[in-house]
């Protein structure tokens, strides 16, 4: 990540507010034996307001967890829905927000 997408998103982490306990994280493309997924491994990430045994333990599970996004998994068709909110958001190219994921 360049510094300055660093700063951005360090900014905008800084920025947000909520009354609620939260977990903030980014997936980003890799690339793994020549297919592409997302991930949220080496990735910026927050919990806001305390830790949650519930969100460490999801954030855990993301971390572990690739998702397809070539054309070898499925299409960009707006009709099909990728896996799950980050395969939505990352087709879509919108940001999103998922309370009680």
């Amino acid at each position: 990540m360049f510094p300055t997408e660093k700063w951005r998103i360090q900014s905008v982490m800084e920025k947000m507010w909520t009354p609620n306990i939260c977990l903030v994280q980014f997936w980003a493309p890799i690339k793994v034996n020549g297919s592409i997924f997302l991930s949220t491994a080496d990735q910026p990430f927050a919990f806001y307001n305390e830790i949650d045994k519930r969100l460490s333990s999801y954030r855990k599970l993301c971390l572990d967890t690739l998702i397809p996004i070539d054309n070898k998994f499925y299409s960009y068709s707006y009709r099909e829905i990728p896996f799950g909110p980050p395969g939505r958001v990352f087709s879509r190219r919108l940001p999103e927000y998922n309370p009680n994921v």
